[in-house]
């Protein structure tokens, strides 16, 4: 083989996802607290969980802006004068208020349903090309029924790093 049919052969090489994702894959029940997701989350440094129902099956995901997006919402509140009167009187007249509102919810209500697959075999250019295409930071590898991996925006910088680098 000459040294250009060797170039083209590798050429021809590609990267897959089954070669640069993330396992095992971290995950939670949909019937548990938010909370414990978003705990779970800081505790791995990671910024996304798959979600399963009761029966172990894959059913979602659940990110960091899920989460966000629940608190922003779950605390937007309007004040009314009133309110408004009795914070400043209780803060002592001050601009900052703690209003103390604990909500919470399971995975459930807070979780995507749109699980996103791709086989381990996959290219990891149209991985990326899908999470670009969906806006999204993550993709499960899934073999068979079973989900076996996650490549996110993280592996793939792994893998231009690796392509790219010395």
């Amino acid at each position: 083989m000459t040294e250009t049919e060797e170039e083209e052969e590798e050429s021809d090489e590609q990267w897959t996802a089954g070669e640069f994702m993330t396992k095992p894959v971290a995950g939670i029940r949909q019937d548990q607290l938010y909370t414990e997701a978003a705990r779970l989350m800081e505790a791995k440094h990671i910024s996304g969980l798959l979600v399963w129902d009761a029966q172990g099956t894959p059913c979602g995901v659940i990110t960091t802006f899920d989460i966000l997006r629940f608190e922003a919402k779950s605390h937007f509140m309007i004040l009314s004068e009133a309110d408004i009167k009795r914070l400043k009187k209780e803060s002592g007249g001050g601009g900052v208020y703690t209003l103390n509102r604990t909500v919470d919810a399971p995975v459930a209500k807070l979780m995507t349903s749109a699980l996103v697959t791709v086989p381990p075999e996959e290219p990891l250019w149209k991985v990326a090309r899908r999470m670009d295409d969906r806006k999204i930071h993550r993709v499960f590898v899934q073999e068979g029924e079973k989900i076996v991996g996650v490549v996110t925006t993280l592996d793939l910088a792994r893998a231009f790093r690796k392509f790219c680098g010395p």
